[in-house]
């Protein structure tokens, strides 16, 4: 499904061919902000045509764009820009990439749009004024389309963060452990608790371990490095 202006709303102009729409998208985990923007190539202008928030969920994403498309004209040049933060984002992203091929979505670092932010003076961390910020990046840069994770690394990284949490709540554990072995009291029940605690998280830690390994060693194709940098650290 392709979503375009509807019915009644702005006509393609071909004298706009050197305008330019652009969607600031700002992603948490219950909502996301959004800024439209219209940037004109010639006259190197920009207006805000309209701020709006939805919910990170499926209907939301539906309710985006159409909200987007029905502002701007059927046929012109969209873009949509949003950061990768943490796994937020890909839901919408890979929705947009799926459903909405006129539109060249792209994916920044955090780091990266930080920079672009402050060379333009917006230092002020807002949900608004991060949405105009990446909205008008998206309109001035030629950004990347960003290339879906491949569902192997987002697979991949699902367990090794996993793994870490395992890891750190066994090294609080042992912490606890350390701690009453030297409290002058011997609470052996408590001990042996914390100590089966720590056999359960050792057996899933290996198990974990393994499955990370056995994925790696069926990989064969070379993956792209920004690629499995957003996958595993994004």
């Amino acid at each position: 499904m392709s979503y375009v202006a509807a019915p009644g709303s702005i006509r393609y102009n071909p004298q706009q061919n050197a305008m330019i729409y652009s969607l600031g998208i700002d992603i948490s985990k219950d909502k996301f902000d959004t800024c439209l923007q219209s940037y004109s190539l010639d006259k190197q202008t920009h207006t805000i045509i309209a701020r709006k928030s939805f919910n990170n969920t499926p209907s939301g994403f539906t309710s985006c764009m159409k909200w987007a498309a029905g502002r701007t004209p059927s046929g012109a040049t969209m873009r949509a820009t949003m950061e990768a933060t943490g796994t937020y984002y890909e839901p919408l992203a890979l929705f947009i990439g799926e459903q909405c091929p006129n539109i060249h979505l792209a994916v920044v670092l955090p780091s990266k749009s930080k920079q672009y932010f402050q060379s333009h003076g917006l230092r002020s961390k807002t949900d608004k004024i991060d949405a105009r910020g990446l909205a008008l990046m998206g309109a001035e840069r030629q950004l990347a389309a960003w290339d879906p994770v491949d569902p192997f690394w987002r697979e991949l990284r699902a367990v090794t963060r996993t793994r870490t949490r395992l890891q750190d709540q066994k090294t609080a554990l042992r912490n606890q452990l350390h701690a009453l072995g030297h409290g002058g009291m011997e609470a052996p029940q408590a001990k042996a608790s914390l100590q089966a605690a720590i056999d359960a998280l050792k057996g899933e830690i290996r198990q974990l371990t393994n499955t990370i390994y056995g994925k790696l060693r069926s990989r064969k194709r070379k993956p792209n490095t920004s690629t499995v940098f957003l996958a595993l650290a994004g």
